[in-house]
């Protein structure tokens, strides 16, 4: 039918959605597999038998940096755009990955989780939205395209973590780090070159800026005009 119609849906758009998933997943499982091994092959824990302290330690820096900056990851799509917010999301899954691959403190390890991997990833705040927007009255199967690629990542994370953990002297993390940057750099270069903005422009005001309050009239008359 014409109103299922929804034009900005394309097989690349959705397969550079889904890669998105896949690399936010990756940076967030891989390391069940290996974190206990590397908190002991690293020196951080006393004996082995604490070793699944850090890697849970390692494990839930990840979401909680997400915590203080979900808000603002999403401020920012609703002004900077949707596409500068996934481009800079994967930048930082990237980042991320390939510094964590190359720490060598404990400390270091969970900041850069916290930090660069947890707090610099906003694609929780945009995927939402993005997806909506770029579905249409398909976002249901968008999402469901979506939600998919990130089981598959979920199932497979671990094992490729595991399968490359320690196969590189002195920095046994980094081969699995490597493709996890892999992945987010991909995913930053799909979204750069395959997906549109979806949030429009609005015309600056008086004093050159553009309020929030504003942005959202505008969804609302556009809603509204669509009904």
């Amino acid at each position: 039918h014409g109103s299922d119609v929804a034009p900005l849906m394309t097989p690349a758009v959705v397969a550079a959605l889904s890669l998105a998933q896949m690399a936010h997943f990756y940076s967030m499982c891989s390391i069940f597999a290996y974190a206990g091994f590397l908190a002991a092959d690293s020196g951080w824990v006393d004996s082995e038998d604490s070793a699944g302290y850090v890697a849970g330690l390692l494990a839930t820096m990840l979401p909680l940096g997400r915590l203080p900056t979900s808000v603002l990851w999403g401020q920012y799509a609703d002004r900077a755009g949707r596409r500068p917010a996934l481009i800079g999301s994967m930048l930082g899954i990237a980042f991320g990955n390939l510094v964590f691959g190359f720490t060598t403190s404990l400390w270091g390890a969970l900041a850069v989780r916290f930090v660069l991997l947890g707090g610099c990833n906003g694609w929780n705040s945009v995927l939402g939205p993005l997806c909506a927007e770029v579905g249409g009255p398909r976002s249901s199967r968008l999402l469901g395209f979506v939600f998919g690629a990130g089981g598959v990542i979920n199932l497979l994370g671990p094992a490729i973590g595991g399968a490359t953990y320690g196969l590189l002297a002195g920095y046994p993390a980094l081969l699995p780090s490597l493709i996890g940057a892999a992945l987010g750099a991909a995913a930053a270069l799909a979204a750069w070159a395959l997906v549109p903005e979806t949030l429009p422009p609005l015309p600056p005001k008086a004093d050159g800026g553009i309020g929030a309050g504003e942005r959202w009239q505008r969804f609302d008359s556009s809603d509204e005009s669509a009904g």
